[in-house]
């Protein structure tokens, strides 16, 4: 209570006048990874509204997800901080040492208000999926040696000068939120699939799943085709 009471007075907080107030966003709730990235956006949003600079805290024990060794923010293994694209890193660096900031661990404020997680709340709008890009364009940023990661990975694994369709099938515990899903059967998920490579000149399916039968199905059929 005290930390989000914090959060909303931000004159109480110690800062420096010639930096904005900085928040400190602690995540302690055990989310899944996507849960926790929509939270961040929600905060990044709230920042921007309010003339704030944002750090994200993703080091908590009670979490999923672990940093590599000797980074234990898993946020910052990923991304920059959103605080640093606005603020000099001197200046941001001393304010962070001196406690020159103030901090939540409220996790409510969810960009997108689970639109297209939980069913019942409906799909994405497109005006907020463009809203939520350009978001994630002003404050996302990949850390050097996490790109370079992915884009040898991509290499790896998507060459071939494909155009590539990602696919995310996700089963297993989304029955609680969307038990839709669990409703598609092979030939839906096949036919749309394949309509949307042909709107899309799409040449590769890049296909996630967390049912490996099903992936080894939809494998066979898509590979035939």
């Amino acid at each position: 209570q005290q930390q989000q009471q914090q959060a909303q007075f931000v004159p109480h907080a110690p800062r420096n006048a010639s930096l904005p107030p900085i928040l400190v966003w602690r995540c302690k709730h055990p989310h899944g990874l996507f849960s926790m990235f929509s939270l961040a956006l929600g905060h990044a949003l709230t920042c921007e509204q309010k003339g704030w600079a944002l750090i994200v805290d993703w080091s908590g024990d009670e979490l999923l997800y672990r940093g590599p060794a000797g980074e234990p923010n898993l946020w910052a293994a990923f991304f920059h901080q959103p605080a640093e694209l606005s603020v000099q890193p001197a200046l941001l660096s001393r304010a962070l040492r001196q406690g020159q900031f103030f901090e939540t661990d409220k996790h409510e404020v969810v960009y997108g208000a689970y639109r297209g997680v939980i069913q019942g709340y409906g799909g994405i709008p497109l005006q907020q999926a463009a809203q939520g890009r350009a978001l994630v364009r002003r404050n996302v940023v990949l850390r050097e040696a996490f790109a370079q990661k992915l884009r040898r990975t991509a290499e790896l694994l998507l060459g071939a000068d494909h155009r590539w369709l990602a696919v995310h099938v996700r089963l297993s515990d989304k029955a609680c939120e969307a038990k839709a899903n669990f409703e598609i059967s092979d030939e839906d998920l096949f036919l749309r699939i394949v309509s949307q490579c042909a709107a899309w000149r799409c040449t590769g399916v890049f296909l996630c799943t967390d049912d490996a039968v099903l992936k080894a199905r939809l494998r066979a059929c898509l590979e035939g085709t």
